[in-house]
């Protein structure tokens, strides 16, 4: 990965008129592509998209640096030709690409607990697929290891957790339910088939707050409500930094950006003319 960022960083960088050359030089070959994707620390696909630029641009790249003279191009251009390393930066490219499937998943608003370990259980169930597929050797998947390694820690947390808690951990979790009542609640839920299809048509969280009726099933809603509060991911806190990012927010009290930081991370839609409606207009006179 670092050959590869050095290698777009000279392409890209080492001077304005040798930029100019490559791209034009993708404009005569019909290139799917018009230039290389610079490499940023911050954005956390861009690893795995310029991965993918460099191996969709390799025959490009190869024409582009037998034309240059310097030490470096020679470098670069016997690395994008041994057969060898090409084929780990393809692999490598291959596993980028499940990551940035993997993070696009974690990633959003409105994501449950439940969702998000699912989505990192599928991610484990490939890496046995792809370790299985090259024999158990590991030969090009280092970095398959040490993400397999970092999840053997997470939670166990099922995705049917919200319907067959086991009554002794929903009593841990919310110790305000009553044990008995809630085993009769997950039978009498379990029966129910009109439960069932609304539960399966609606999102999970419109399910357990409009189509789950709290007279009936208040324990089992407030194991659903405890789950369903946590925060498994960043995305409020990441949308609540780009909130603030405005060349006015150094005007901004307290209070205001307090009010600022709720509306711009709510979901909730104002009613402008109910509101309107019951305020009293004052004329001039």
């Amino acid at each position: 990965m670092d050959t590869v960022t050095r290698l777009v960083n000279f392409v890209r960088e080492s001077s304005s008129l040798q930029h100019r050359l490559f791209r034009s030089l993708l404009e005569e070959m019909s290139s799917e592509h018009k230039d290389l994707l610079l490499h940023n620390d911050v954005r956390w696909l861009s690893k795995g998209r310029v991965l993918e630029r460099v191996c969709d641009l390799r025959d490009e790249l190869v024409s582009f640096l037998s034309s240059l003279q310097s030490q470096k191009a020679h470098e670069f251009l016997s690395f994008l030709t041994d057969t060898k390393v090409i084929a780990d930066v393809n692999c490598l490219c291959d596993i980028m690409s499940h990551l940035n499937h993997l993070n696009l998943q974690l990633q959003g608003n409105n994501h449950t607990v439940a969702e998000m370990y699912e989505a990192v259980e599928a991610f484990r169930s490939k890496l046995h697929l792809l370790e299985r597929d090259i024999h158990g050797r590991k030969l090009h998947f280092p970095r398959l290891q040490n993400f397999k390694e970092r999840f053997e820690s997470s939670p166990k947390i099922s995705g049917d957790i919200l319907l067959f808690l086991r009554q002794r951990e929903a009593k841990r979790l919310v110790p305000s339910i009553e044990e008995g009542t809630l085993q009769m609640e997950v039978l009498e839920m379990g029966s129910s088939e009109l439960l069932k299809a609304q539960h399966k048509d609606a999102p999970v969280c419109d399910s357990w707050i409009n189509v789950v009726p709290q007279a009936r099933f208040k324990n089992t809603r407030a194991i659903a409500m405890f789950l369903l509060t946590m925060f498994p991911s960043t995305y409020i806190c990441e949308s609540g930094l780009n909130a603030i990012k405005s060349q006015d927010r150094n005007r901004l009290s307290s209070a205001h950006l307090g009010q600022c930081l709720r509306i711009a991370t709510t979901e909730c839609k104002p009613n402008i003319r109910h509101v309107a409606s019951s305020r009293r207009s004052h004329f001039s006179h």
